[in-house]
C-alpha cells in the first residue's frame, strides 16, 4: 500500500483534553480524519455514528478501561486499536489481550509506525515532509 491509500478514520480517546487535542490535530496534519471522544461513553458514542476503522486509547478512563473498550468495539465493529498507558505494568495486561500497546509519554512516530503496522500504511514523518535540511 502506498501513501495515496485511504487512511483509516481514527477513534482517539482519552480524558486528558489537551492530549487528545494535540494528537488530533497531529494526526489530521497527517492525513488522517479523528473522531475525538473523552470517556467509554463518549467513544461508545461516537464508534455508533462515525464508522471509525481503529481505536486510539488510554487504558485509564474515567468510566472504565480502554482495555475494555478495546474489547467491545472490536468485537462490534471490527476495530483495530492501540491502547496507550503511561502506567507501568499496563503494557503486560495489553499483551496478554493482544492488543497494541504504546507507553506514554506517546511520540508521534510511534504512534504513526502503530498505525502503519495495523494498517499497512507506508507513511512516515519523513515521506510526509522530507528530511530536515540545515540552514
Amino acid at each position: 500500500m502506498g501513501t495515496d491509500a485511504k487512511l483509516p478514520r481514527i477513534l482517539l480517546v482519552d480524558d486528558h483534553r489537551d492530549s487528545v487535542e494535540i494528537t488530533a490535530f497531529l494526526l489530521t496534519r497527517h492525513g488522517y480524519e479523528v473522531v475525538s471522544a473523552y470517556s467509554m461513553a463518549g467513544a461508545r458514542a461516537a464508534a455508533a455514528t462515525q464508522q471509525c476503522e481503529v481505536l486510539v486509547s488510554d487504558i485509564g478512563l474515567p468510566d472504565g478501561s480502554g482495555i475494555a473498550l478495546m474489547r467491545e468495539l472490536q468485537t462490534q465493529y471490527g476495530m483495530k486499536g492501540v491502547l496507550v498507558s503511561g502506567v507501568p505494568g499496563d503494557g503486560s495486561a495489553v499483551g496478554a489481550e493482544g492488543f497494541k500497546f504504546l507507553p506514554k509519554p506517546l511520540t508521534l512516530q510511534c504512534l504513526l509506525d502503530a498505525l502503519q503496522s495495523l494498517w499497512g500504511i507506508q507513511k512516515s514523518l519523513n515521506q510526509e515532509y522530507g528530511p530536515e535540511k540545515p540552514s
